[in-house]
């Protein structure tokens, strides 16, 4: 990576590259102009380097490239679906009210309403079990292709 991206820059010996330039307008420009003469002595430094110092950089270089882009997609995308959706970070008040409509759930339970049969019917409890089941079910098959295999795992 390190080779590539500064095998056209030629050597500050030959006199073709100036370590420190200076730009006649602005101060970004001088700033852009040092920070480009800064990259360009740092890339002839690493061509002097061996390729046994160098590769491992290189490797970890690209290694991070990948990961580094991926992030970024996945944050961007995040972002994107946020904005979107209308989502926004919870503030105090918004805990507070989840906090009351908690409590307030809490208190509403007995064990006298949990075992009450008015709550419960028999049609309720059979698609309760229904539901059930069906999620059951659905989540051993994906184990199952998940795996690759019915039994046991791949060595």
């Amino acid at each position: 990576m390190f080779r590539s991206m500064f095998s056209p820059m030629r050597s500050i010996r030959s006199g073709s590259v100036a370590p420190y330039t200076t730009a006649s307008s602005g101060s970004a420009a001088k700033a852009g102009s040092i920070l480009t003469a800064f990259a360009k002595s740092i890339g002839v430094g690493i061509r002097l380097l061996p390729s046994s110092i160098t590769s491992p950089f290189c490797k970890l270089v690209n290694a991070t490239n990948g990961l580094t882009y991926q992030l970024r997609v996945y944050g961007n995308v995040a972002k994107l679906v946020l904005k979107n959706q209308g989502y926004r970070l919870p503030t105090s008040a918004d805990f507070h009210l989840a906090r009351t409509e908690f409590d307030q759930l809490l208190h509403g339970l007995t064990w006298r309403n949990l075992a009450s049969k008015s709550n419960f019917d028999m049609a309720k409890i059979k698609n309760a079990g229904l539901v059930a089941g069906e999620l059951a079910t659905l989540f051993v098959i994906g184990e199952q292709v998940g795996r690759g295999k019915i039994i046991g795992y791949y060595d």
